[in-house]
């Protein structure tokens, strides 16, 4: 029985988005439906969009930062 979308799935989302698992990978990994999961990527209102693009921005955010202390 595929994972409901409730916050700390959402949050689980986020969390491995920003660890670069492809969206296939958190579907697999938390047991959600990829037709809905795929529907919610497309469309930017969706939560599944906002976790998983919002964590995958964090992690790039927090990448480059460290880049650029390390280059001072």
């Amino acid at each position: 029985m595929p994972t409901p979308l409730n916050d700390e799935t959402l949050q689980e989302i986020r969390t491995l988005a920003g660890l670069f698992y492809t969206p296939k990978e958190v579907c697999m990994m938390l047991d959600i439906d990829k037709k809905t999961f795929a529907a919610g990527l497309i469309n930017e209102d969706s939560e599944i969009y906002n976790a998983f693009y919002g964590g995958r921005l964090q992690a790039d955010m927090k990448f480059r930062e460290k880049v650029i202390a390390l280059a001072n």
